[in-house]
């Protein structure tokens, strides 16, 4: 499948969505995701580890905490105004 990529080695293994521009890598040892400009050599990566505490309640399970990084928001705002500019360019 196109943009889906499962990746096993001898640690554990992972799984990548998406592609060029933007995907997102889950493993056991955390989340990253990576924004970027193809072509560029431009882009960003966040990394989320994951923690494991000793007890874990079925409430933290199903309704995880949600932490918005500012830096990722700001990227993908400017990446697409990035886009709709080399768009409008290519219409003129």
């Amino acid at each position: 499948m196109k943009g889906l990529t499962i990746n096993l080695s001898k640690t554990g293994a992972s799984l990548t969505l998406g592609g060029r521009g933007a995907s997102v890598n889950l493993s056991k040892r955390g989340t990253k995701t990576t924004l970027g400009l193809p072509g560029t050599g431009i882009s960003y990566s966040a990394i989320q580890r994951n923690k494991l505490p000793i007890e874990v309640s079925t409430d933290e399970i199903l309704n995880p905490p949600r932490e918005t990084s500012w830096l990722l928001i700001l990227l993908v705002v400017g990446l697409l105004v990035a886009i709709g500019f080399v768009i409008g360019l290519a219409t003129r």
